[in-house]
């Protein structure tokens, strides 16, 4: 008995999965962004009054 493994319809994932890490891209992207926005508008006085 020969068995072979295959996709669920004999299609390619690797469309999904671009689409995947890209948007775990952007996501990683925009979490390190606006954070640093935010902390770019900061004086140093309140930084340093806020430690």
């Amino acid at each position: 008995m020969r068995m072979s493994i295959s996709t669920t319809s004999g299609r390619s994932h690797a469309p999904q999965l671009a689409g995947l890490a890209l948007t775990g891209v952007v996501i990683a992207v925009l979490g390190a962004l606006i954070p640093a926005r935010s902390a770019a508008r900061l004086t140093i006085a309140r930084v340093l009054h806020n430690e």
